[in-house]
């Protein structure tokens, strides 16, 4: 694979990432206080299905951030304009199914979607960190991506 020369990056994407990281600390920071009383409301009052919703949040930040990363690779080898782009839409997409599903457990009282749903938001939230992180380092130029990198982790 031939080097890609650096070019100057363009801020387009940061409001889109600061959206992004802000509603992925929400997933986490906010959900995690209140997860046990909503189990509970959805019928799930087993202390040992909370711990299985909390671990699979985790587990869905490791895959996510190890299957997104690799996905962004090849979109970049693809087309290295539209790649990334395409590859944030799914993380993202992955997201919204997973907030739909935890919606959706309380109003059927099916605890398995909050599973399921805690699942996605934690591989939206592993992809989203590696893909915005793996875009700065490629398009903003060396002296502009501690500045940049910093300013992303400061959610």
């Amino acid at each position: 694979m031939k080097a890609i020369p650096p070019t100057a990056f363009t801020n387009n994407y940061l409001p889109l990432f600061y959206f992004n990281v802000f509603f992925a600390c929400v997933s986490f920071s906010i959900i995690m206080p209140s997860l046990a009383p909503y189990l509970e409301r959805c019928g799930a009052g087993d202390p040992t299905f909370l711990a299985w919703v909390v671990c699979v949040y985790s587990l869905g930040e490791m895959v996510g951030s190890l299957m997104f990363g690799a996905m962004y690779n090849r979109a970049v080898v693809w087309d290295r304009v539209k790649g990334p782009r395409v590859v944030l839409c799914v993380v993202i997409f992955s997201g919204i199914v997973g907030s739909v599903l935890y919606l959706l457990g309380d109003i059927l009282s099916m605890p398995n979607l909050v599973f399921w749903g805690r699942a996605l938001q934690g591989l939206w939230t592993g992809g989203q960190q590696s893909v915005e992180q793996a875009y700065l380092a490629f398009a903003a130029l060396p002296g502009e991506r501690t500045e940049l990198t910093s300013l992303l982790g400061t959610f």
